[in-house]
């Protein structure tokens, strides 16, 4: 019991603050009429001007560490192993450039010029739209998680990480995180503030299916499953191709899930619920399907920049594609699918 309240404890602390920002941004953004297109802006400018802080104070970080950390490392020396403490001062640029660039980016984007060409040439954003722009801002956060993984490395982390013994810890966190996602999604685009329910649902793209479309997602769900089975034909035929800490720290974190049928339901029912909402059914039209599939390939930091992350991108378009020919509901089955799938084939294989 006390493990699966810690795990529902850590995701509202991270997520809790995510959400209250973007209800906030909502309600700026509600005010904005096209007879007072002005009418906001002042609140809107506060919620820039406390993104805008978080990035600057991780830019200040970000050149610290790239410029100083060779003379820094030395104070982590007692409080950090030898290891980390040596890689640190070996790859402090590295791990410095991870922080500020995609910090600065993040900054920049509130720069209406900026917003008006990436709407006209990348993203089929609207460069006025308050929300769009918070959104637009906050997905640099995945390019830092994903920098700062790679930059650190897969080996210490994997090192570094503790196997989650407690089967309660991971699916209360694989609950409560997928469920905040959900959350996020519905505040994201309006609930509560610029659009009721219905509306939203709609906006999400969630909406019934007939018998021959979930039978249809179940299929395509299932075929995808044949990408990781190829990867692991090759790596039987020309050796490992995927590097061995990205399946350590998978058995790592979702370990306790592949050893049961409702640890394998969790993994594939959770996903669809939150995965989906948020990536395919609010990101996806605002963002587009390539950016949003990278997002999605990039927030699954336990595979870094490997093989399986090209795999998850490849995944991620056929989503997309789902939703924008049919809806969020055919991909939340093609998904569910996916990943039940292949937690069974891990269950009878371990």
């Amino acid at each position: 019991m006390y493990e699966a309240l810690s795990a529902i404890i850590e995701n509202l602390t991270v997520f809790g603050p995510i959400i209250i920002l973007f209800y906030l941004v909502n309600l700026a953004e509600r005010s904005r009429t096209p007879e007072h297109p002005r009418e906001g802006k002042e609140f809107a400018l506060v919620l820039y001007m406390l993104m805008a802080l978080g990035f600057a104070i991780v830019f200040l970080l970000g050149l610290i560490a790239h410029f100083q950390g060779g003379q820094l490392a030395h104070t982590l020396q007692g409080i950090y192993s030898e290891r980390i403490v040596n890689h640190f001062a070996s790859q402090h640029a590295s791990i410095g450039m991870s922080l500020w660039i995609p910090s600065l980016v993040g900054m920049l984007v509130f720069i209406p010029s900026l917003r008006r060409f990436l709407a006209g040439k990348v993203l089929p954003i609207d460069p006025a739209h308050r929300v769009h722009t918070m959104a637009l801002s906050f997905s640099m956060v995945v390019w830092v998680q994903l920098f700062v993984t790679v930059a650190i490395g897969l080996g210490l982390i994997n090192d570094a990480t503790a196997p989650n013994v407690a089967a309660s810890y991971t699916f209360a966190s694989i609950w409560s995180q997928n469920i905040l996602f959900a959350l996020l999604a519905f505040i994201g685009t309006g609930w509560l503030t610029r659009r009721n329910g219905k509306e939203v649902l709609e906006r999400l793209g969630v909406r019934p299916l007939t018998l021959k479309q979930v039978l249809a997602g179940i299929g395509i769900g299932a075929a995808l499953t044949l990408f990781p089975a190829l990867m692991t034909w090759v790596e039987t035929l020309f050796g490992p191709i995927v590097d061995q800490n990205v399946n350590d720290l998978t058995t790592k974190m979702l370990g306790p899930l592949f050893d049961s049928i409702p640890g394998v339901l969790t993994l594939g029912l959770a996903a669809a619920l939150g995965e989906e909402l948020i990536f395919r059914g609010a990101l996806l039209p605002r963002f587009g399907i390539v950016y949003t599939s990278v997002l999605f390939a990039l927030i699954h930091t336990n595979y870094g920049l490997s093989l399986s992350t090209l795999m998850i991108f490849f995944v991620a378009l056929a989503l997309a594609f789902a939703r924008l020919r049919v809806n969020t509901t055919l991909s939340m089955v093609i998904h569910a699918t996916y990943n039940i799938t292949l937690g069974l084939l891990y269950m009878l294989a371990g």
